[in-house]
């Protein structure tokens, strides 16, 4: 199956609907400013349980509501559900993005948005004062020692569509589409790095998931967006 989203490229699936925000301006903003301490530590934040966007649209909405939810600074999982996601992030993002239509009520129904066009609406609501961005795998584990979990913006491959019994997945195989989640956990000793998705309790290991660091390297090569959100009262 192929699926045109509203920037003109396609996906193979309606739940794999990131755009790439493709902004320079993300350069002027590096995490490596804000970060306390240059040396790596292993860490592991708490997140509640996966939401499921099933298949639908609105990764980036779902991704960005679960850094919401997550510590640092943790918001009520209840308010801040898959309704939320949709309506209060996803849908007023397509409506402020540079793309035409929209999944929003009155749209003509076709799908995506960017990471960056979801971050503005969760700063314009108040939730988030601005975000950091990581350009490297060092970068990002300084990130997530020191400041929080991070949005991921990046390729989904076939290798990473069904995790093994553990919860392992390999960045390799053909490009399925753009996907955005959640990257809450480093552990150094072991070289594993953990996410949560936005599918479900029922996928992955309770809806989450882990790759090796030369595999998250090798994602980052492929020109990922890595954000640190700085939320209001953090």
């Amino acid at each position: 199956m192929t699926i045109t989203l509203r920037d003109n490229s396609t996906t193979t699936s309606h739940r794999l609907d990131l755009i790439p925000s493709n902004d320079d301006r993300c350069l002027s903003f590096p995490i490596s400013d804000i970060l306390p301490s240059q040396e790596p530590i292993s860490k592991v934040w708490y997140t509640p349980q996966s939401l499921n966007q099933g298949n639908t649209g609105g990764c980036a909405g779902f991704a960005t509501t679960g850094i919401i939810r997550a510590e640092p600074g943790i918001q009520d999982p209840l308010e801040y559900d898959a309704d939320f996601a949709i309506t209060r992030l996803y849908w007023p993002a397509q409506m402020n993005d540079p793309f035409p239509g929209g999944e929003y009520p009155g749209g003509d129904g076709s799908q995506g948005t960017t990471l960056v066009a979801v971050l503005s609406e969760a700063r314009k609501q108040g939730l988030i004062t601005g975000w950091k961005n990581a350009f490297s795998l060092e970068q990002m584990i300084l990130g997530i020692g020191y400041r929080g979990p991070a949005l991921m913006g990046t390729t989904w491959k076939d290798g990473m569509e069904y995790p093994n019994q553990d919860g392992r997945v390999h960045y390799n195989g053909r490009r399925l589409g753009g996907h955005a989640y959640i990257c809450y956990g480093v552990n150094l000793r072991n070289g594993k790095v953990s996410f949560q998705n936005s599918w479900g309790a029922n996928w992955g290991c309770n809806g989450r998931f882990w790759m090796s660091m030369g595999d998250v390297a090798a994602m980052i090569g492929d020109g990922c967006e890595v954000v640190f959100c700085e939320k209001v009262g953090v």
